[in-house]
Protein backbone atom coordinates (compact mmCIF):
# COMPACT_ATOMS: atom_id res chain seq x y z
CA UNK A 1 0.00 0.00 0.00
CA UNK A 2 1.23 3.29 -0.61
CA UNK A 3 1.25 6.38 1.58
CA UNK A 4 -1.16 8.92 0.59
CA UNK A 5 1.82 11.65 0.62
CA UNK A 6 5.18 11.35 -0.65
CA UNK A 7 7.59 14.68 -1.11
CA UNK A 8 10.70 14.98 -2.67
CA UNK A 9 13.04 18.33 -3.23
CA UNK A 10 15.47 18.58 -6.47
CA UNK A 11 17.29 21.01 -8.50
CA UNK A 12 15.53 23.72 -6.25
CA UNK A 13 12.50 22.73 -5.90
CA UNK A 14 9.70 20.79 -3.68
CA UNK A 15 7.99 18.12 -5.42
CA UNK A 16 4.49 16.89 -3.64
CA UNK A 17 2.33 13.32 -4.41
CA UNK A 18 -0.88 13.33 -3.41
CA UNK A 19 -3.39 11.02 -3.28
CA UNK A 20 -6.79 12.98 -5.08
CA UNK A 21 -9.26 10.80 -3.42
CA UNK A 22 -12.36 9.09 -4.71
CA UNK A 23 -10.54 6.96 -7.18
CA UNK A 24 -9.45 9.95 -9.05
CA UNK A 25 -5.83 9.27 -9.14
CA UNK A 26 -2.81 11.04 -7.70
CA UNK A 27 -2.05 14.89 -8.34
CA UNK A 28 1.61 15.67 -8.86
CA UNK A 29 2.06 19.38 -7.27
CA UNK A 30 5.67 21.43 -8.22
CA UNK A 31 6.45 24.30 -6.07
CA UNK A 32 9.23 26.75 -6.25
CA UNK A 33 9.53 28.80 -2.88
CA UNK A 34 6.21 27.67 -2.36
CA UNK A 35 4.41 28.81 -5.05
CA UNK A 36 2.50 26.08 -6.69
CA UNK A 37 4.10 26.31 -10.72
CA UNK A 38 2.88 23.21 -12.17
CA UNK A 39 0.01 20.27 -11.35
CA UNK A 40 -0.63 17.19 -13.21
CA UNK A 41 -3.19 14.24 -12.21
CA UNK A 42 -1.92 10.54 -12.84
CA UNK A 43 -3.66 7.17 -12.33
CA UNK A 44 -1.22 6.34 -9.88
CA UNK A 45 1.52 6.88 -7.43
CA UNK A 46 4.57 5.21 -9.76
CA UNK A 47 3.17 7.04 -12.74
CA UNK A 48 3.15 10.22 -10.90
CA UNK A 49 7.07 9.77 -9.92
CA UNK A 50 7.56 9.17 -13.94
CA UNK A 51 5.82 12.16 -14.81
CA UNK A 52 8.45 14.13 -12.34
CA UNK A 53 11.00 11.77 -13.79
CA UNK A 54 10.39 13.05 -17.45
CA UNK A 55 9.82 16.27 -16.69
CA UNK A 56 11.94 17.48 -13.85
CA UNK A 57 14.43 15.14 -13.86
CA UNK A 58 13.27 14.12 -10.40
CA UNK A 59 14.73 10.98 -9.46
CA UNK A 60 12.81 7.97 -8.73
CA UNK A 61 14.56 7.09 -4.93
CA UNK A 62 14.25 10.51 -3.89
CA UNK A 63 10.75 9.97 -2.32
CA UNK A 64 9.79 10.24 0.96
CA UNK A 65 6.38 9.79 2.81
CA UNK A 66 4.99 13.20 4.18
CA UNK A 67 3.37 13.57 7.18
CA UNK A 68 2.52 17.07 6.64
CA UNK A 69 -0.63 18.45 5.97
Amino acid sequence: MQPSRLQATHAGKNFLIEDGGGGVGYYLYVFDKNRCTHDYLEDTVDLAKQCAFHEFAVPLQSWNASFES
